[in-house]
């Protein structure tokens, strides 16, 4: 896992907290001391907390929305029926990721409940609990309960993947397999990612276990959810190809581009009007700034960004996936 603890320049983690308060100002009342609404109603901070989290007010509009935004599941049908009963909710940004600051989470989540919050759902992946049940997850020494906490596995006929992983500024998995195969493939890439932080791209290989054949990851951007989508993870997707695949050598340094290649497609996307060719994508990479790093130290400075570059060995197929997102066509 990552040594430093940062908080970002965006947000990592948003939560949606239903209670029994009617206004952000009711609930800046009800807080336990230490923690605060900033005056102009705008910011959660807390004295122990080395981050601030951007506050917003949702109403309540008493059509069933709030119950079944907490009804895939993870609450009982009563559960879901008092958290229908909600004045309103809070939602919150939170700029770190929530492995890195789960204690402090842990303690923001505490003093919400203490002052009416029924309950809390993670955005970035739709996952919520009642209160209690939540904070027992977030402060659970373990790893596999904070990812069950944050990550979904979406099922298809041929493919499964996970979706939640930015919340840890981490790519999503997908494995071409289903059911409980599947399921073994998900969850032991997680807790690796999670608990081994490795650095991973395009090449490498995996498998959940030294019998099992290891199959070889491509990094692909997360074709699911449109950029800005709350759902779309911004470190892509690792597809996992079929059993026995090889992996390709892997280099020490790691292009990096300045600003990021994706960054500069854009733009010159944005300028014409129009989809760029194939020869203008390789033309701007190939010519674009572009310096060697550590892998790791280029991975942080993505996390630190907020999103991570396409693939420059393969530029053209993975800004023709965004491309496709962005119109409707993945």
């Amino acid at each position: 896992m990552p040594d430093a603890k940062k908080p970002r320049d965006h947000t990592c983690v948003t939560l949606f907290v239903p209670g029994t308060y009617a206004s952000v100002g009711e609930l800046a009342a009800r807080l336990d001391r230490g923690f605060r609404v900033s005056t102009d109603g705008a910011r959660l901070e807390g004295d122990a907390l080395p981050f601030a989290s951007r506050i917003e007010w949702e109403d309540n509009p008493h059509d069933g929305s709030f119950g079944q935004a907490f009804s895939f599941g993870t609450c009982s049908r009563e559960e879901a029926r008092a958290i229908d009963q909600a004045r309103g909710a809070v939602v919150l940004q939170l700029p770190v990721e929530l492995h890195t600051f789960r204690a402090e989470i842990g303690s923001l989540a505490s003093a919400l409940r203490h002052a009416g919050a029924i309950a809390f759902r993670i955005e970035q992946s739709k996952l919520g609990f009642v209160a209690e049940a939540w904070l027992q997850r977030l402060l659970s020494e373990e790893t596999l309960p904070l990812i069950r906490l944050a990550v979904v596995m979406l099922g298809g006929a041929e493919t499964t993947r996970t979706l939640g992983m930015h919340v840890f500024s981490l790519p999503d998995t997908e494995i071409e397999a289903s059911g409980r195969e599947a399921n073994i493939w998900l969850d032991v890439m997680s807790l690796f990612q999670l608990e081994e932080d490795p650095v991973l791209g395009s090449g490498h290989t995996f498998a959940p276990d030294a019998e099992t054949p290891r199959r070889v990851m491509e990094w692909w951007p997360d074709t699911n959810y449109p950029p800005g989508h709350v759902c779309h993870n911004p470190f892509g997707v690792l597809r996992l190809g079929a059993p026995g695949s090889r992996g390709r050598p892997q280099s020490k340094l790691r292009p990096t581009f300045m600003p990021a290649l994706a960054v500069l497609l854009e733009a010159a996307r944005k300028q014409k009007g129009a989809p760029l060719t194939r020869e203008e994508i390789e033309t701007m990479r190939d010519e674009a700034i572009c310096m060697t790093m550590d892998p790791r130290d280029a991975r942080e400075m993505e996390r630190a960004r907020g999103y991570a570059d396409i693939d420059p060995e393969r530029a053209v197929e993975c800004w023709a996936a965004l491309e496709a997102v962005r119109s409707g066509g993945a």
